[in-house]
């Protein structure tokens, strides 16, 4: 490195350090409570710190010799520095493996120097990258990566063809990530012809493309010819709706090969949910399933409850934001006591009242293998609540309970402080918007105390105000396991924050607190960032 580089470099990580420590104490000013916050300033900020960053990682090219990683995102067009870059690329003393350029706009001449050098290169094993017809060209040449991302970068179909074409020659990448580009229906259709060809790809992410009905029925066939690929991500794709899902249940059926399947975000509804419940009773090696955000009412979750009780394989599967009820719940329940292999079932924003979630605490006493779950934005309220309070008491497995975003109220509350008191299992809890107050704040304070198990705690949107907090703090200064807890958008002012710093400066486990959008001014916010060791929002 010449001295005027040396010099140039010496300046920039001065100048870096100095905007970061700015830009830190602006924004956590700017957002110390709600009247006073300000997320697109501090997202500018950020942002600014992003670009400094890149300018000094491309400038300072023999510092990146030696190194692992080049990553980062430059907001501006940045042809010399790829340029630069790539000149770093094809150097002999390189040991660079994986290399980070995604989300950029460093142009089509940029992208060619970096693509020319790939082709040179033989260190790197991982690359996220634009500018796909180059780096298409760059890789039936190169056989050394693995894994390449080109999520959000928009190569739409021109792009996702020539990919497509370089799949067909390079059998050394195994997975591959093409997320949130509009590559479209023909976009898809090429990749389903290369997949056929390509039989080494074992990962592929194609979720966010609007691939529609024929795209997504192209990758479908494709699943019967290649049977290697293990994860696949087809969610939010047009409304791929209940006829792919149909397709796509055929070709489970065939291709047993697969663990992993998300098709959130696709409104299959209750039609698709059935193909998909009779291909479950025959593909046993799915082991996690995502039909979140999928419109699939009692009809589809009762299926999908069926097929539970004969495939005993899954571990996982996400229900989320559908619209399942009480009727659905009771189905669900019942295959959680036939089938104990579930670990982890995520129900939250259905439709499940009392009757539903009193099924799933009953099912919950008898299933003790289960270790997540969430049920968060439903409809139950106290009777529920107290319900599965009455659940986690003998459940000495289930460690992370979801419960926020309800209407479980003080007496809800008091039932889970009360089981939180005897169950020493579980570690991290969710009781964010409920309105639980000052009262179901001290509650859940006083179980703190003797529960020295849980490690987070989200209490976010609750009420709280100086009161709960006070209560908060006693019990922060018991209880030194607590590693993250969430108070945000409460009613928190000075005495409360105060109260929050005092235990701060006795309990120095906490690495994570959020106390933004509440209602205490400067005095309680400089009392907060005396304790530097807590990353604090």
């Amino acid at each position: 490195m010449s001295p005027n580089t040396a010099k140039y470099c010496v300046i920039c990580v001065i100048v870096v350090l100095l905007l970061r420590y700015c830009c830190v104490i602006v924004c956590t000013l700017r957002a110390k409570n709600h009247s006073n916050a300000s997320p697109s300033w501090c997202h500018r900020a950020v942002l600014l710190q992003q670009l400094i960053n890149i300018d000094l990682a491309l400038s300072c090219t023999s510092a990146t010799k030696n190194s692992t990683y080049i990553g980062g995102t430059m907001w501006v067009k940045f042809d010399k520095g790829a340029t630069n870059l790539a000149s770093i690329l094809t150097g002999d003393t390189l040991t660079i493996t994986r290399i980070d350029l995604g989300n950029n706009k460093i142009g089509k001449k940029g992208a060619n120097a970096i693509a020319e050098a790939l082709k040179v290169n033989k260190t790197i094993e991982s690359i996220d990258n634009k500018g796909a017809n180059a780096i298409a060209k760059a890789l039936k040449v190169n056989t050394v990566i693995t894994s390449i991302d080109f999520g959000n970068n928009n190569i739409g179909k021109k792009g996702a063809n020539a990919i497509a074409e370089a799949l067909k020659v390079n059998t050394t990448i195994t997975k591959i990530a093409l997320s949130y580009n509009n590559i479209g229906q023909k976009g898809a259709n090429a990749i389903a012809e290369a997949l056929k060809v390509n039989t080494a790809i074992t990962s592929i992410d194609l979720g966010f493309n609007n691939i529609g009905q024929k795209g997504a029925n192209a990758i479908a066939e494709a699943l019967k010819v290649n049977t290697n690929i293990k994860v696949i991500d087809l969610s939010s794709n047009n409304h791929i709706g209940n006829r792919v899902a149909n397709a796509i249940a055929e070709e489970i059926k065939v291709n047993t090969g697969i663990p992993n399947i998300t098709l959130s975000y696709n409104d299959i509804g209750n039609e698709g949910a059935n193909a998909i419940a009779e291909a479950l009773k025959v593909n046993t090696t799915i082991k996690d399933i995502n039909l979140s955000f999928n419109n699939i009412g009692n009809e589809g979750a009762n299926t999908i409850s069926e097929a539970l009780k004969v495939n005993t394989a899954i571990t996982s599967i996400n229900l989320d934001h559908n619209k399942i009820g009480n009727e659905g719940a009771n189905a669900i329940a019942e295959a959680l006591k036939v089938n104990t292999n579930i670990k982890e079932i995520a129900l939250s924003s259905n439709k499940i009242g009392n009757e539903g979630a009193n099924a799933i605490a009953e099912a919950l006493k008898v299933n003790t293998a289960i270790t997540n779950i969430a049920l968060h934005s439903n409809n139950f309220g106290d009777e529920g609540a107290n319900a599965i309070a009455d659940a986690v008491i003998p459940n000495n497995t289930l460690s992370y309970p979801l419960l926020g975003m309800g209407n479980i109220g003080n007496k809800g509350v008091n039932a889970i402080a009360e089981a939180l008191k005897v169950n020493t299992v579980i570690t991290s809890i969710n009781l964010s918007c409920n309105n639980i107050g000052n009262e179901g704040t001290n509650t859940i304070s006083e179980a703190l105390k003797v529960n020295t198990a849980i490690t987070s705690i989200n209490l976010d949107h609750n009420k709280i105000g100086n009161e709960g907090a006070n209560a908060i703090a006693e019990a922060l200064k018991v209880n030194t396991n607590i590693k993250e807890i969430a108070l945000s958008s409460n009613k928190i002012g000075n005495e409360g924050a105060n109260a929050i710093a005092e235990a701060l400066k006795v309990n120095t486990a906490i690495t994570n607190i959020t106390l933004s959008y509440n209602n205490f001014g400067d005095e309680g916010a400089y009392a907060i960032k005396i304790n530097t060791a807590i990353t604090s929002e």
